[in-house]
């Protein structure tokens, strides 16, 4: 919403930096506040309070990112091979682990997947995600059974059509309405 002279909400305000930045309108992706980080000390220029949100982005969009001006020298890092071997800035790395934190407890509980695979997808990509997200290796018979109690209760279900993934075509599912 607008707020006239007193500028606009935190949630507008991530929303804009994330399109000026990245070039991807944030209905485009999954936004979602993060915690609100003010520690005394955190900044050595001064007293900083930083909001941070984080942003998950389909493998499928990737292609569309356009950095701007304040992110050109921006890129993709690992979170588990190369994040830890970074030198970041004041508490950034607490922000981090923080996000990954978030994303691993949510991805449990939520529909927080269905933001990181296609609008139709296979059983072996969903599990690529939710591996990627845990930094775990899923067993294919575990996960199937887990997938399919996503199934049972509604969360997923089948599509039509087929995707070719190797020697056969595998069945694709999307994300229950």
């Amino acid at each position: 919403t607008d707020g006239g002279e007193q500028g606009e909400s935190l949630s507008d305000a991530a929303s804009r930096e994330l399109e000026e930045e990245t070039g991807l309108p944030a209905n485009k992706v999954y936004l979602e506040q993060l915690y609100t980080f003010g520690d005394p000390g955190r900044d050595p220029r001064g007293r900083t309070i930083t909001v941070a949100y984080y942003a998950l982005v389909r493998p499928d969009l990737v292609q569309l990112l356009d950095a701007g001006t304040d992110a050109a020298e921006a890129r993709w890092f690992s979170m588990a091979e190369e994040v830890g071997q970074l030198d970041l800035g004041f508490d950034h790395a607490t922000i981090l682990q923080t996000a990954l934190e978030r994303i691993r407890g949510k991805i449990d509980y939520s529909p927080l997947a269905l933001r990181l695979v296609p609008p139709t997808f296979t059983i072996a990509q969903l599990r690529q995600v939710y591996e990627a997200i845990k930094g775990l290796t899923y067993d294919p018979g575990n996960f199937r059974r887990r997938f399919k109690r996503m199934q049972t209760d509604g969360v997923i279900e089948i599509a039509p059509g087929k995707r070719q993934t190797g020697t056969k075509p595998a069945r694709v599912y999307r994300f229950g309405q």
